[in-house]
């Protein structure tokens, strides 16, 4: 669309006077039942550099925005079995388990996602970028992705765990080179 037709575009709907909503411009948006419940969840890792050898750990952990509800999670999960090799910039699906089926699309509006590498990968390991589908009844999707660029070093999954549950990390924390927290801002 040239930008001439998208400013006729906008001074049209000014000047008829019609407010449009968020659903009426974004078919993802239109039509979505807040009561459709969870079924599946993947993970999608990008790596920042080029590897190959063992799979590295990885965990992720997703509750409600609230923290009242855990969705899902992935304990020790791997990239592949025996040697894997990763590109830079490709993305590889790894499923992740449902703790909570019975959550609905509503429920999950801004979820919250932890990932970080277990303490078996000997070195600190390059992330490109993350992101966590969440799959529900009817076909509907939730994505949450985060640009990481940087190297993971391994973590404790029992720390992290009592970390998140005393709510010790926050989405502002940099700081930290193990831990990767971020979340999905409510859709509308």
């Amino acid at each position: 669309m040239s930008f001439g037709k998208a400013i006729a575009i906008v001074l049209a709907l000014l000047l008829s006077g019609r407010v449009v909503s968020a659903e009426e411009t974004n078919p993802k948006l239109t039509g979505q039942d807040p009561d459709t419940l969870l079924t599946k969840a993947t993970l999608w890792i990008g790596s920042g550099t080029d590897r190959k050898g063992e799979s590295p750990s990885l965990n992720l952990l997703v509750f409600t925005r609230d923290h009242k509800t855990q969705l899902a999670s992935l304990q020790g999960g791997e990239l592949c079995k025996g040697n894997c090799e990763m590109v830079t910039g490709e993305s590889h699906a790894i499923p992740v388990k449902i703790v909570s089926s019975g959550t609905t699309y509503q429920q999950c509006q801004g979820f919250d996602s932890y990932f970080f590498v277990g303490p078996a990968e000997q070195n600190d390991w390059s992330i490109d970028g993350i992101k966590v589908d969440l799959e529900f009844a009817n076909g509907a999707h939730l994505d949450s992705y985060i640009k990481v660029n940087r190297a993971l070093a391994p973590a404790n999954p029992e720390d992290v765990s009592r970390k998140i549950e005393q709510r010790q990390i926050d989405e502002h924390e940099n700081n930290n080179p193990s831990i990767v927290h971020w979340d999905q801002r409510p859709a509308f």
